[in-house]
């Protein structure tokens, strides 16, 4: 029963759409602009250097739950497994929030959040991949498709075992999902490259 709530707590929090709040807050519909996702690169986009903080947020939904879940589901200490089953409830809660009609943002600093709490070398190595990539190309999709993909790789690493392998590979085949139309416009050279956009607002188009 415990458990159960946990899970429908992780998937609430997972489901606050920060991205909406605070973009209205600077009087844009984040779901009108740019390309329409909540997430945190197309709120830096739309309203600059506020997108940040949506960035931020969504990490620590991702964090809080799995860290709590792990802390408290498992009386012989710290459960790796119990803080990956909320963190993905939480993932899921972002990409399908009910605050905004079942729609959502693509869940990538809300696995972040999770994966710190849960296996933090293997995070460590994954947003080190990330920027690595991202100050190469310039491209926020396809640092995160190809940190994603490794993220397996970096369970099985560090011994976190099979069963938490397998997890993460599905969460990058999610990923790829979820990143479809980017994956197309990557294909085409079509992709728009990030820049920090502090201080003014961009005229993409595209996240």
């Amino acid at each position: 029963m415990l458990a159960a709530l946990f899970l429908i707590w992780a998937y609430s929090l997972g489901a606050l759409p920060f991205g909406v709040w605070i973009s209205r807050a600077k009087g844009v519909d984040i779901m009108r602009a740019g390309s329409g996702n909540i997430g945190a690169t197309n709120v830096v986009r739309a309203i600059g250097a506020p997108g940040y903080l949506v960035f931020v947020l969504d990490v620590l939904k991702g964090y809080v739950p799995a860290a709590v879940a792990g802390s408290v589901l498992d009386q012989q200490g710290f459960s790796s497994a119990w803080a990956i089953v909320c963190g993905i409830a939480a993932v899921l809660g972002h990409m399908y929030s009910p605050a905004i009609g079942f729609r959502g943002g693509k869940g990538i600093a809300t696995s972040l959040g999770f994966i710190i709490a849960a296996t933090p070398l293997v995070a460590l190595c994954g947003f080190g991949l990330f920027l690595i990539l991202l100050l190469a190309f310039r491209w926020v999709s396809f640092a995160s498709l190809v940190a994603a993909a490794c993220l397996p790789l970096f369970a099985f690493v560090f011994g976190f075992g099979p069963a938490t392998a397998l997890v993460y590979s599905g969460l990058a085949l999610l990923s790829v999902y979820r990143h479809r139309a980017n994956i197309q416009r990557l294909l085409k050279g079509a992709e728009p490259k990030f820049s920090l956009n502090i201080g003014r607002k961009s005229d993409s188009k595209m996240e």
